[in-house]
């Protein structure tokens, strides 16, 4: 779990997160929140970035149902 905004958001933290689980042999997934206040085009960067070698990148915003179930 990654907040996209304030703080800002550290893609070298996730990297060392997915590393960590990688090494462990979990599965992982993103969980970005504060979706809604992520600078324009960050959600879509981080799903070109994680989504090729098999990670699902799920916003999640504070009063929106994207992501929830």
């Amino acid at each position: 779990v990654a907040a996209c905004a304030e703080p800002r958001l550290s893609l070298h933290f996730v990297d060392r997160v997915l590393c960590a689980a990688e090494l462990n042999h979990l599965a992982a997934v993103i969980v970005c929140t504060k979706a809604d206040l992520a600078p324009p085009g960050l959600i879509e960067e981080m799903r070109t970035i994680y989504t090729v070698p098999g990670y699902e990148v799920v916003p999640v915003a504070k009063g929106r149902e994207e992501g929830v179930e």
